[in-house]
């Protein structure tokens, strides 16, 4: 990512299915030989432009399918949308 006046330039670099793959089995593999379980906390706004990341960490997990990595998604927005309009109606 390149920062000039207050602009952002994103890289576009795309990782093939096979490299994103490797990698990722590769970062878990050693997490689990230090810690033995991991729970991963995708805190993502599903709906917002970061579902992308979101999805696809989720698509890796399921590929992966290890008994020991645990995958739980919380949604901040949607728990506070839900609570708000809940707080609204009692008021």
């Amino acid at each position: 990512m390149v920062y000039r006046n207050n602009w952002v330039y994103m890289s576009m670099h795309v990782l093939d299915e096979d490299e994103t793959s490797k990698a990722f089995s590769c970062h878990f593999e050693k997490q689990l030989s230090l810690f033995k379980h991991v729970t991963c906390l995708n805190l993502v706004d599903r709906g917002g432009r970061e579902n992308i990341v979101a999805e696809a960490f989720l698509h890796h997990v399921l590929l992966y399918n290890h008994p020991q990595l645990v995958y739980v998604a919380f949604d901040f927005h949607e728990y506070w949308l839900v609570f708000i309009v809940v707080s609204y109606h009692l008021t």
